[in-house]
């Protein structure tokens, strides 16, 4: 709720298309419940080319107001500072409407056109696409304000994946439980997958831990993380891609407007316009899988398939392509075969990545398959699955840690057959180099 404290911002909408359909009779209750709303400064996250903030209407509503903001291509401004909270320089304001295809005004210049307001009400066509779904914020409707388009949606009430994994390591010395890294991939997967049943062919691109949310109305992001039982929401689409089928015009190619994805999850395809690319693979799930997996990859190990930077005298793309993620430091005698799933979605071709469904599939089973046997010497035994690890790290005798190689050793084989039954006959063998039994950096 917005408090006395907020500093409220008066947002008076010029025009309002409702995302739903709206009967004549309602037309003047729609125009008072979203054409007049007061913004809170306090509560505002600034993006590259958009900030959304939270607002209410004179009835006490929340909803989360998008605002275009446009920059002139003097002002220099990266990704980086709108993410480290610098305000964003505006070009000029639009002062007329924006038409159903996304037109600015005449005189405006054409990056500005092409570059910015055509891509935010293709933003729009896409959320409207699957906010009726499960798993995405409602979508009330378009508009104008002050001559610069706006989106009115749902005010998701809760926090991003970053930092609810912010909060878990702050507040916990052990990782995230293999457990919970699985159940959270197939939560993230039945979202895709739900939306991967409609009509026309959508992909999110540009999953990232930032752009998934942990609902907090009915349940806790710490009560979530520590049970497996996820309630998340994916946001911004900007970089999403809707098309009617392989043969339909993308947004790309039509408008010639590239949207890129963030660079430490991103695959290569989604990383440069200079590489002449099947034009499917820039609407492909694989897309989705690989950045799945590179956050994946990072709750399992501590860090995102690159490390969290890269080398600024090489570009991501080439990073990604001229070189392999650092195999994954195994989490016990069960960690092998979910590591092996996760890195399969990390091939640098998109046709070699699992599917969607084959990744939900080896989630699902890696789950639900017997434990390992702990090796003798290395904890007490017990019946729960050795994925419920309790944490705990353990100084292993020189005597325990000869026993650990020699049963480690075959453990390892053993995970790397379970993995290989994953994905069938294209799973990923494991290095037996790669085993320890020290849990991995998070």
């Amino acid at each position: 709720m917005l408090t006395f404290d907020d500093t409220l911002r008066l947002v008076d909408l010029e025009l309002f298309d409702a995302a739903f359909a709206v009967a004549p009779s309602d037309e003047e209750d729609v125009r008072r419940r979203f054409m007049t709303l007061f913004a809170s400064e306090s509560a505002r996250h600034r993006g590259g080319s958009a900030d959304v903030c939270r607002a209410t209407n004179i009835a006490g509503e929340e909803f989360a107001l998008k605002e275009l903001h446009i920059m002139s291509s003097e002002a220099g401004e990266s990704a980086q500072q709108h993410e480290a909270g610098t305000p964003p320089r505006p070009h000029k304001e639009l002062r007329h409407s924006v038409g159903s295809s996304g037109a600015t005004p005449s005189g405006t210049p054409d990056y500005v056109t092409r570059g910015h307001v055509a891509a935010f009400y293709e933003e729009y066509r896409i959320h409207l696409a699957v906010a009726h779904l499960r798993g995405f914020p409602e979508l009330y409707g378009f508009g104008l304000a002050a001559g610069s388009p706006v989106m009115v949606m749902e005010w998701v009430e809760g926090i991003t994946l970053r930092e609810a994994l912010a909060t878990y390591r702050a507040t916990h010395d052990e990782p995230l439980p293999l457990a919970t890294i699985a159940r959270l991939g197939i939560a993230v997967l039945s979202i895709l997958q739900r939306a991967g049943e409609l009509s026309q062919h959508f992909v999110h691109r540009d999953l990232s831990p930032r752009n998934i949310m942990l609902r907090t109305s009915r349940t806790t992001a710490e009560s979530q993380l520590e049970s497996g039982e996820f309630d998340l929401c994916l946001i911004d689409f900007g970089s999403s891609s809707l098309t009617a089928g392989p043969l339909d015009a993308t947004f790309t190619m039509s408008e010639n407007v590239w949207r890129m994805g963030t660079p430490a999850y991103a695959p290569p395809e989604m990383l440069t316009s200079d590489v002449a690319f099947p034009e499917q693979w820039r609407q492909s799930p694989a897309i989705d899988v690989y950045a799945l997996c590179s956050i994946l990859y990072e709750l399992y190990g501590g860090m995102p398939p690159f490390g969290r930077s890269f080398d600024s005298s090489r570009s991501p793309y080439r990073v990604k392509t001229e070189s392999t993620p650092a195999p994954l430091t195994l989490r016990g005698p069960d960690g092998g075969a979910l590591a092996g799933a996760i890195e399969a979605g990390l091939a640098c071709s998109p046709d070699v990545r699992p599917s969607l469904r084959e990744l939900h599939a080896a989630l699902t089973n890696w789950l639900e398959m017997p434990a390992q046997p702990r090796p003798r010497g290395n904890g007490p035994t017990t019946t729960s699955p050795l994925w419920q690890e309790d944490g705990a790290r353990r100084t292993l005798t020189r005597r325990r840690l000869i026993t650990g190689v020699i049963l480690g050793t075959s453990v390892l084989l053993s995970g790397a057959l379970v993995a290989k039954r994953l994905f069938g006959t294209n799973g990923t063998v494991l290095d037996e180099n790669r085993y320890s039994r020290a849990e991995g950096p998070y």
